[in-house]
């Protein structure tokens, strides 16, 4: 066997990669020539002193776009409306290939100074007047644009995620909301009925070709940054949560591979007593088996553009998956899928001592349970406890 080491960097194959390194999200690098939040090209300054400092890897936030009512709640990382498209927050206005409209300009460097100035950053303010200037930009110059060979290609080559996408924040912004299942059209994606967005006789053409070239230029600075980066010898690692968000393109193009009636948590435990209920929905193993996991494949495919590494929140959710109703608010509900039930023969044939009344006979006293729990747990537990096949999952 042969491995290809064509990493920018070399360990010798008997030896395990480890390397001190710094953790931050990239809306926290703010700096002078930033607008109100770190940017893209801000990490380069990160790297700078990483450098200085003999770090050598960086770690980040998830930077997927989270956009679905532009308001402050979109700013929570973790809840993707795009498993591939990138955060237009993160876009340098003054680094786009072309300059803003003279008129604008004195406008956008006070706008600058008072974002930058606040003590905490003002999403909504930010990513407002973000887009005004973007769209200013792109409706100046869009002769030019469309003719950008780089452009086209981009286009091209990211297709099949970047057609749904723009479509997807086109209906989004019509219809004041991005879940689809509140759209008067275009509630079930269909691919014939979509790819129209792209085409230059579509009255949304100009809409969806700004979505993309959005994204085309969160790219090329994205990529600015990773090749400045590694130009000092620096690893940068990404930041993927396990699930994706019930209200995204991914859920509208293809719901057959997640579980849209489940929702994803995690079981009580010394820190939650009731659990955790992360609401996004779980994934259809059995579906993504059956082309051989090509949309992970594809996920994967996408990040290693940019990272070196990355951590996978939670890894265990390749393996099991505490899931409830899409009916339960709190984890309590839940269960761990898939899973194995554990008998009580199983417990005699290893010679492991199990005496269910024993061990659980504090969680099964009514007064307790009603008590400290309430009425919803508390039904949900003596149904455990009449189950106990239930409760013994691994």
């Amino acid at each position: 066997m042969q491995i290809v080491a064509d990493h920018y960097f070399r360990f010798k194959s008997y030896q395990m990669y480890h390397d001190a390194g710094v953790a931050v999200p990239v809306f926290s690098l703010r700096t002078e020539n930033g607008f109100g939040v770190g940017e893209f090209p801000d990490l380069k300054k990160l790297a700078d002193w990483a450098d200085k400092a003999s770090l050598g890897i960086i770690q980040i936030l998830p930077i997927n776009d989270t956009t679905a009512n532009y308001s402050w709640t979109d700013s929570y990382p973790y809840a993707a409306v795009s498993v591939y498209a990138l955060h237009p927050q993160y876009i340098s206005v003054e680094n786009l290939d072309f300059k803003l409209p003279k008129e604008l300009v004195d406008e956008f460097q006070t706008k600058k100074s008072e974002l930058n100035s606040l003590d905490l950053i003002d999403y909504e303010k930010m990513i407002s007047a973000k887009w005004k200037y973007l769209k200013a930009v792109f409706n100046t110059e869009k002769e030019k644009i469309y003719k950008d060979r780089n452009f086209k290609k981009f286009i091209k080559d990211n297709e099949e995620w970047l057609l749904p996408y723009s479509a997807f924040c086109i209906l989004r912004d019509k219809y004041k909301t991005p879940n689809f299942n509140e759209w008067k059209t275009h509630k079930k994606y269909i691919a014939g009925k979509v790819s129209p967005f792209f085409s230059a006789k579509n009255k949304d053409y100009n809409a969806s070709m700004l979505h993309a070239w959005v994204q085309f230029q969160l790219h090329k600075q994205l990529k600015d940054a990773v090749d400045y980066i590694h130009g000092l010898g620096i690893s940068l690692k990404g930041d993927l949560p396990i699930g994706i968000y019930r209200h995204s393109v991914e859920a509208w193009t293809e719901p057959d591979l997640f579980g849209m009636d489940f929702q994803a948590g995690a079981p009580p435990d010394q820190f939650t007593e009731i659990g955790q209920n992360w609401e996004f929905p779980t994934y259809n193993w059995e579906a993504m088996k059956a082309d051989d996991y090509k949309w992970w494949k594809n996920r994967f495919k996408a990040l290693e553009q940019y990272f070196d590494a990355m951590r996978i929140d939670h890894i265990l959710g390749f393996f099991r998956i505490w899931r409830m109703p899409i009916s339960a608010t709190q984890g309590i509900l839940g269960y761990f899928y898939p899973a194995v039930p554990v008998s009580f023969d199983e417990f005699k044939a290893r010679h492991i001592p199990f005496d269910f009344e024993r061990y659980c006979k504090p969680f099964i006293n009514d007064e307790i349970l009603w008590k400290y729990f309430g009425e919803e747990t508390f039904k949900a537990l003596r149904f455990l406890h009449k189950n106990p096949e239930r409760n013994l999952s691994i």
